[in-house]
């Protein structure tokens, strides 16, 4: 297998040492790419310098670039991750209580009901601006999506900008 470029969009949280601790288990991945990006430096720093320690201890052929600015890593993606939550960490929390306040409780809150909706109105936006940079960027790049509500968020990037996007809960295991 050729190397590919990674983009990893929200690169801010642990999910990101998951796909890289994957990505170091696949020898045919060698000569291969992460580029991290996040809009929180700080976060985008802990995550570059954990990935590059795991890259290091385990020997992997791998390359590690990141940036706050997604369109600065964009440019030539094979595959972009997008795993953005936008909002407060607390926000989830304020969605589901809302709910609640009218007799709504919700057994999951990031995708249905008055908290999915909600989510969505901060995500899907974010989403649709993310589809626009990479269709100018890396046009052919296969788009996974983790972010919630994860159908809105799809239909949006598919809509907005024609892309290939396929979207996995991420409880999913291959």
């Amino acid at each position: 297998m050729p190397s590919i470029k990674l983009t990893l969009i929200g690169a801010g949280s642990a999910f990101t040492f998951h796909v890289v601790a994957d990505l170091i288990r696949r020898p045919a991945l060698a000569g291969s790419t992460v580029a991290l990006v996040d809009v929180n430096a700080e976060a985008l720093d802990i995550s570059r310098r954990i990935v590059e320690r795991m890259i290091a201890e385990t020997g992997a052929d791998l390359a590690v670039e990141a940036s706050t600015l997604r369109h600065e890593l964009l440019l030539g993606s094979d595959f972009v991750l997008n795993s953005i939550s936008v909002g407060a960490p607390w926000a989830r929390e304020r969605d589901v209580a809302i709910g609640e306040e009218y007799g709504i409780y919700q057994p999951t809150s990031q995708t249905v009901g008055p908290a999915g909706y909600m989510r969505g109105l901060r995500v899907v936006p974010q989403a649709a601006e993310i589809a626009h940079d990479i269709a100018d960027l890396c046009p052919e790049a296969l788009v996974l999506d983790l972010a919630n509500p994860l159908a809105a968020v799809c239909r949006a990037m598919i809509r907005e900008a024609d892309l290939t996007v396929v979207g996995l809960c991420e409880q999913w295991k291959y």
